[in-house]
């Protein structure tokens, strides 16, 4: 019927909406998880970035 066809094409662009919203934001959001992971604290993430690198190697 006509109306089972509407809610799934609205659903599909609300999702096509939120998927263009996430990348905006994935765009923008490398510089906030830099600068928030320095202000957290450098020792963490410095150990982190040590135990990768003697992982793939």
């Amino acid at each position: 019927s006509v109306m089972s066809r509407i809610p799934g094409i609205n659903v599909n662009k609300e999702l096509e909406l939120l998927e263009k919203e996430k990348e905006k934001r994935m765009e923008n959001m490398p510089d906030l998880l830099k600068t928030g992971n320095n202000k957290i604290g450098d020792e963490k993430s410095e150990d982190k970035e040590e135990e990768d690198k003697e992982g793939d190697k």
